[in-house]
């Protein structure tokens, strides 16, 4: 609290807001804890000692419910740390008179020890400043000093202490100790706090600080994902989800001449920004093998070969299906590396055709040289290509279990005749009621349909 100036003005207000509502807090604690503890005992001296002393009693009885009352009233109204102290002065100086007034009428309560032990507790359970310690125990002294010349101790034997018999002067002694250690304690205390706080508030800037870049990498990286488009020849269709602020999910396609098009769709392991960098060395990379009329196997192979040498290391790897539909020539090639089986729907006989991973994934170095994979499948206009990531096969009910490849192919047996846009939203839609929205990983939807 001594080095509160080196705080901003905006961070010193919140700090010193802290302190009050923690202030508030204890002293609403200990004033009805105090209180509690003072009607038992009063209720069990009754009980035990008969009529002893009774009024005297009675009478502290009401004024420790007034005195607590009163400082309620003070704690509910301290919207300042100013006020706060006010009010923990007042449960201090409630204490005391409590003290000095019932040692007074009932001197068998003598003890020097309880002034040490009552300074101690209001001195280390508040958040004061040294200062208001350095009052506190000006308070205590002046009451133990008032406690022993109201007293007549000379029927009392004393145990010996620092200064013999002298009880007042060996309580003095228990005070100032006392003073020294709460001082040393108040400032430790109040250093880590305000350290703690200053560390805080790093976190916190921090932490807005990276859901800022976050926010501008997920921007990126949806501006990667393709937008749905329809053309003359054909409409391809695409739905995306992430589960994260940054997913690892990813598609492109790039039309060559001749009526040709090329697709990827991949997933990458993980999410958030390591995915995201990954995903962006994919676009460019892609981009670039895409315009140099590759065959799917031998760009994925080149792939491979590029997250091999460039991601050594990193323990990222990824699924991906790259395929070549050349509608005029009624052909389809497609490469699987480790990706989920994508699905060629017949528009004839609605016949669904699963095309399968044909090796492990991309960033894995097999040893495998220049071996291309790669599939042919008949292919003719009007077929549906339905592509996606395994979001949509692992999506799950709120029983736990998965949507699964044998409901998505009696789906799409269904619904193979629908326009991609339709065909999606109706797909998007059970999956969401399967789920109940409740999505654990990216989903990723692309279908095609040549015209």
């Amino acid at each position: 609290m001594e080095k509160l100036h080196r705080l901003p003005p905006e961070l010193r207000e919140e700090y010193l807001g802290l302190l009050t509502l923690s202030m508030r807090r204890r002293l609403r604690v200990l004033t009805l804890l105090t209180a509690g503890l003072f009607l038992g005992a009063t209720l069990l001296a009754l009980y035990l000692m008969g009529g002893a002393h009774w009024g005297h009693r009675l009478l502290m009885l009401g004024y420790v419910g007034a005195s607590a009352a009163l400082i309620l009233w003070l704690v509910s109204r301290a919207t300042t740390l100013r006020r706060a102290k006010l009010a923990g002065y007042a449960y201090a100086l409630f204490i005391l008179c409590v003290m000095v007034g019932g040692s007074s009428a009932l001197p068998g309560l003598y003890s020097e020890a309880v002034f040490v032990i009552l300074f101690f507790s209001v001195a280390l359970l508040i958040p004061w400043s040294l200062i208001d310690v350095g009052a506190l125990f000006l308070m205590h002294f002046e009451a133990w000093t008032l406690h022993y010349m109201t007293r007549d101790l000379s029927v009392y034997r004393v145990p010996a202490g620092f200064f013999g018999e002298n009880a007042y002067l060996n309580g003095s002694l228990y005070l100032v100790i006392a003073a020294v250690v709460c001082v040393v304690a108040r400032y430790e205390d109040n250093r880590l706090s305000l350290k703690s706080f200053t560390l805080l508030k790093d976190v916190e800037t921090k932490k807005r600080q990276m859901e800022k870049e976050l926010e501008l990498a997920s921007r990126v990286h949806n501006n990667l994902i393709p937008k749905s488009i329809s053309t003359p020849d054909l409409d391809i269709a695409i739905n995306y989800k992430p589960a994260s602020t940054v997913g690892g999910d990813y598609a492109r396609f790039y039309f060559r001449e001749g009526n040709r098009l090329v697709f990827l769709i991949s997933d990458v392991t993980g999410h958030g920004v390591p995915a995201a960098l990954l995903v962006n060395r994919l676009h460019a990379e892609f981009d670039a093998l895409a315009r140099q009329s590759l065959e799917p196997g031998k760009l994925l192979a080149e792939l491979n070969r590029f997250i091999v040498r460039d991601f050594e290391g990193t323990q990222m790897y990824l699924s991906a299906v790259c395929g070549l539909l050349c509608w005029d020539e009624a052909r389809f090639v497609y490469s699987n590396y480790g990706h989920p089986k994508q699905y060629l729907c017949r528009l004839r006989d609605s016949e669904v055709v699963s095309l399968e991973s044909q090796t492990t994934l991309l960033g894995l170095d097999t040893g495998e040289g220049d071996r291309i994979h790669q599939s042919e499948v008949r292919y003719q206009k009007g077929d549906l290509l339905v592509l996606f990531t395994d979001g949509v096969p692992e999506i799950r009910a709120e029983g736990g279990e998965q949507y699964g490849s044998q409901r998505l192919e009696r789906f799409l047996s269904d619904n193979a005749r629908l326009m991609p846009l339709e065909f999606n939203a109706k797909l998007v839609g059970e999956l969401h009621a399967y789920a109940k929205g409740n999505f654990e990983d990216d989903l990723f939807l692309m279908s095609i349909r040549t015209r």
